[in-house]
């Protein structure tokens, strides 16, 4: 935006004046204003879709595939939502009434266009930033859970876990016994 600015306010100016401002703009950028290009002319929704048609056999087709897959991300994230709503609002119980959760489909599904209609476009902006927002946190948990899970998975494998017995009656005692704690875990 500053190059911009400063190529255009050299219009306005004599031969000499903008000989002087070249000659310290050529310092920072050595092709001067004619070298300032502009990489795209379209909206932001509209270059996703200039990439893909820059492959000249595949481009329809990869146009396509991506349009089905924002299609399947929106259908499948909807359902998630609405399947732990329903569980939520039945305090757990999986045999509920499917006209229940289709419900709570639809609720979803009505207060995102309820948002983006009252918003426009900036609501969209505020939902991708808190997702970003939420996303690093669930990042974070989801390492510690893959660590977790690995270790469980290492500690049934164990040759001194007593398969025969439940966590609660000591199924790993003999592994804590004998490593102290320690020398499993590393």
């Amino acid at each position: 935006q500053f190059v911009r600015k400063f190529c255009e306010s050299t219009a306005t100016l004599n031969e000499e004046q903008r000989a002087s401002r070249a000659a310290s703009f050529a310092v920072v950028r050595p092709g001067g204003c004619d070298s300032i290009v502009q990489l795209s002319t379209v909206d932001l929704d509209e270059m996703w879709f200039d990439l893909l048609n820059q492959y000249e056999n595949v481009g329809g087709f990869l146009v396509v595939v991506s349009l089905i897959s924002i299609v399947l991300f929106f259908v499948t994230t909807n359902d998630s939502g609405s399947i732990i709503l329903d569980l939520m609002g039945t305090s757990g119980k999986h045999d509920c009434n499917p006209v229940q959760k289709q419900m709570w489909s639809l609720t979803l599904g009505a207060t995102s266009i309820a948002l983006l209609i009252a918003g426009g476009s900036q609501s969209l902006t505020a939902i991708q930033t808190a997702l970003n927002a939420i996303g690093l946190p669930m990042t974070i948990l989801t390492t510690v859970l893959c660590t977790s899970l690995k270790t469980a998975c290492d500690m049934e494998l164990s040759p001194d876990t007593n398969h025969s017995l439940t966590a609660t009656e000591g199924r790993f005692e003999m592994l804590f016994l004998k490593d102290n704690g320690f020398e499993f875990w590393q």
